[in-house]
């Protein structure tokens, strides 16, 4: 295909690319030069005006081996944080005590609920037990706030619990 320059009679001088390279930072830590672009590569881009030939060079780069040269970094997100050992019921519960910078904070057994989704058990409405007795290993709800690195001091009378942080 001969392009309309050329068959308008008007000569034209292959496209020639300073040899400066180019350094890219952060990552990409490597130094590239832009890579020369042949006259007939893109016959309907005219190389005689700076815009075809900024169009005609990118092109010719994006043609190039530089996929290969540069490393790509999959990584697009900060890391997430670690996951608590607490179990998927109670972790609405732990991320509300978790995010809050108050030293105490103090929610009514319907805010619990509300967080949960479900009623605690009949042992946390009527035992205090429930809530500040030593961990085992049928004690899965209290890695909700062991794991937010809080103390429960619950006032049942009153139906609230007051989550203190722990030194």
């Amino acid at each position: 295909m001969t392009s309309w320059l050329r068959s308008s009679g008007v000569e034209r001088e292959p496209l020639r690319v300073p040899a400066t390279p180019v350094t890219m930072t952060g990552h990409l830590s490597q130094t590239l030069s832009p890579p020369r672009c042949e006259p007939d590569s893109m016959p309907h881009v005219s190389l005689l005006s700076p815009v075809g030939r900024v169009i005609a060079t990118v092109a010719a780069w994006l043609r190039g081996s530089h996929r290969e040269d540069v490393p790509v970094s999959l990584r697009n997100t900060a890391a997430d944080e670690a996951k608590p050992p607490v179990p998927a019921a109670y972790m609405p519960l732990f991320t509300y005590l978790d995010r809050r910078y108050a030293g105490t904070v103090v929610l009514t057994f319907e805010q619990i609920e509300a967080l949960l989704g479900f009623t605690p058990p009949s042992p946390g409405l009527a035992d205090a037990e429930w809530w500040t007795g030593p961990s085992g290993a049928n004690d899965r709800h209290t890695a909700a706030w062991t794991a937010a690195r809080r103390s429960a001091a619950p006032q049942l009378s009153a139906r609230i619990v007051a989550f203190e942080r722990l030194p």
